[in-house]
């Protein structure tokens, strides 16, 4: 991929600001080394990059942390395939 850095100060030589040029056709994406990956890669790769990062995984849900939560960490590392459940009344 090619990179474009914008100087903010050219004299002494500072780089401030980073532009990467974006590929405007499937060629210059293909030859950018740009990979397609599976929703499910996708979601795995974000995952294992948020646990190596130590970010909050699931932010907003409370009270599954000793049950559900560490099912669906084990699940996306295994890389299993996850079905959500419809509920019966």
């Amino acid at each position: 991929m090619q990179h474009r850095f914008d100087s903010g100060n050219k004299e002494q030589g500072i780089m401030t600001t980073a532009t990467l040029a974006q590929p405007v056709n499937l060629r210059q994406l293909l030859e950018s080394g740009w990979k397609s990956k599976s929703v499910k890669q996708e979601i795995r790769d974000n995952f294992l990059r948020k646990l190596a990062d130590g970010d909050v995984l699931y932010p907003g849900i409370v009270g599954y942390d000793h049950t559900v939560i560490p099912e669906i960490n084990i699940a996306l590392l295994a890389g299993h395939d996850m079905k959500r459940k419809r509920e019966i009344l």
